[in-house]
């Protein structure tokens, strides 16, 4: 974090610029969080499920000349996603008893995020690519699972007031900005985690399940409202 802070007020003593622009967005979109069992065979099957989610804040643009800007931003992020898993029940011996654990699950996470990116201008337009760190403020999951226990068939909901997810998240962030005027924009986004957010071998069920590879990526639409621009010159 404080690496991406200097790279930032480097960029900004250091460049010659003819404009600055703060402002507010407010995006929607949907969001996906996978969590992949790294080693179940054909035991387990996994479905993962795109949900609404949302960000907004406050952004800053450094305008490089006509045709490039650096772009950084504090975001507040909720991210959603949705898992169908079906789970192959086995005896003490390791073979198939003939019945399946189906477990739906549902998982929910807030960040704060900081990204930077740097945006080429094509008239009304330009094309973001950056990269973003989050900080996790607050998670959840909800887990509704069906099996089946000395032929009795067993129905659980059990919610969890938080996840076993890691203190950082790490991925690429891409966009398109279209100026509507010199106050709006519209914008389109997406995200993509790169680092297995999963951190320990918690089990948030009866079943016993093997290690995570957990990972997030969202899409959004939106608006931006610049409420501040100026114009300021200045030479390294």
């Amino acid at each position: 974090m404080k690496n991406l802070i200097f790279i930032a007020l480097l960029i900004y003593s250091s460049s010659s610029f003819s404009q600055q622009d703060f402002g507010i967005k407010v995006n929607g979109g949907v969001s996906q969080i996978t969590a992949k069992i790294n080693s179940s065979g054909d035991i387990v099957t996994q479905k993962f499920y795109f949900l609404p989610s949302f960000q907004a804040g406050f952004l800053y643009h450094l305008h490089l000349g006509k045709k490039s800007l650096l772009g950084t931003e504090i975001l507040f992020m909720q991210i959603e996603g949705k898992e169908h898993m079906q789970t192959q029940d086995i005896d003490s011996y390791g073979n198939p008893t003939g019945f399946i654990t189906t477990t739906d699950i549902s998982r929910h996470i807030s960040y704060l995020s900081i990204p930077i990116y740097y945006g080429y201008k094509i008239k009304k337009f330009s094309i973001n690519f950056g990269f973003q760190v989050g900080i996790p403020i607050k998670s959840s999951a909800r887990y509704k699972t069906e099996y089946v226990y000395n032929g009795d068939k067993i129905i659980s909901d059990d919610n969890y007031n938080s996840l076993p997810i890691d203190n950082y998240d790490f991925g690429t962030k891409s966009g398109l900005m279209y100026n509507l005027s010199k106050k709006f924009t519209i914008e389109t986004t997406y995200y993509y985690g790169l680092n297995n957010i999963y951190k320990s071998n918690q089990i948030f069920s009866a079943n016993i399940l093997p290690i995570f590879t957990m990972k997030i990526q969202q899409f959004t639409f939106g608006i931006i409202y610049k409420f501040y621009s100026r114009e300021k010159k200045t030479s390294s």
